[in-house]
């Protein structure tokens, strides 16, 4: 009963600081502007991911386990939000926000402790490979790429916080089956904030004007708690989740992200530079309307997400999760390639 009662704190919370913070947003400037490149007819407050961490901070001050293994990420989170809000305000160059990422994911490695040391049989040759000293950078960029994928996949109302929603469903299903019920309960609380979020975030539910966004400061932090799950689960003598099968977790924000960069750098262009090559403009170009783009997007996510999962369970080889999210990444822009030439409006900066 008593985790229960924590979940709906969590979530009727975040419903209130939202509602708090919103007319305080508009008075300072923390909003988004609408122009050419956003869909967004009135400003909207960049409050969401203010939100979101004061509410997950603050309910897990109500849980009734140790919280000792989060310390470092309470910590990360905290300096996170700062870079993030900053950014939602001021909007910081990209130097300043990746400074304020590696400065993290230092802390997290070097101080956590958390480390990818092994990356399994990868090559089909029956040896588990580890990394020696490239622990710590490879760890390093690990987490900043998956704070960039969440970052970068939150471009369309309901998207970014969707699919941590999909992959937090899937992570507590394998806490569940593995016995980490501490850590299973730290993704249903998270979960169930990131739902109040959404009804906040998708306009037809509150209406244009009282909608709001997550900004920076909560893509951002989605995508250090997804990092942060995944090598926490992944890692240890008995780890609940395949490495190889995190890509999959991950999922479409990573997918796209890779996808995003590679298409940028084939192109000739700065991998940093905003265009609209994403999946959600790609698929919005074609046709589909806001909330069908939504359902098929996340609808894509959960059958990855899927994948992770079921691999996980069943142990799958290493090599072969590897191998299919290679495959699956060459389509995808192999895919994006053929649009390029045949439908090349789809694809166009515009």
């Amino acid at each position: 009963m008593r985790e229960y009662f924590i979940y709906g704190f969590g979530f009727f919370a975040t419903l209130f600081i939202i509602w708090l913070l919103s007319p305080v947003a508009r008075n300072i400037g923390l909003v988004d502007e609408p122009n050419t490149r956003k869909q967004h007819e009135f400003p909207v407050p960049l409050i969401g991911g203010i939100a979101i961490v004061i509410t997950f901070l603050m309910s897990l001050l109500l849980v009734d386990f140790t919280l000792q293994p989060l310390r470092i990420l309470v910590f990360g989170v905290a300096l996170l939000l700062l870079v993030g809000v900053l950014d939602d305000h001021r909007d910081l160059p990209p130097f300043g926000k990746l400074l304020g990422q590696v400065a993290t994911s230092l802390v997290l490695v070097v101080i956590g402790g958390l480390e990818i040391q092994f990356i399994g049989d990868i090559f089909a040759t029956g040896v588990v490979h580890g990394l020696g000293f490239l622990a710590i950078p490879v760890t390093v960029l690990f987490i900043i790429l998956v704070i960039n994928a969440y970052n970068l996949i939150d471009g369309h109302d309901g998207l970014a916080s969707g699919c941590l929603v999909v992959s937090l469903f899937g992570l507590a299903f394998l806490c569940f089956k593995s016995g980490e019920i501490n850590y299973q309960r730290i993704c249903l609380l998270l979960l169930s904030i990131l739902v109040a979020f959404m009804l906040y975030n998708l306009p037809f539910i509150v209406g244009k004007r009282r909608q709001v966004f997550m900004g920076d400061a909560g893509s951002m932090f989605l995508g250090l708690f997804a990092a942060f799950m995944i090598l926490e689960l992944s890692t240890g003598p008995e780890p609940s989740l395949k490495l190889t099968a995190a890509p999959w977790i991950l999922g479409l924000p990573l997918l796209d992200m890779l996808g995003v960069v590679a298409y940028r750098i084939m192109g000739r262009k700065s991998p940093v530079k905003a265009d609209r090559s994403h999946i959600h403009h790609i698929v919005r170009k074609a046709g589909l309307g806001n909330y069908s783009t939504l359902l098929v997007l996340l609808a894509i996510h959960f059958g990855l997400v899927a994948v992770g999962v079921w691999g996980s369970r069943h142990n799958w080889q290493d090599y072969l999760l590897f191998r299919y999210a290679i495959c699956l990444l060459v389509f995808y822009l192999l895919a994006k390639w053929v649009m390029s030439k045949t439908l090349p409006k789809i694809l166009s900066t515009d």
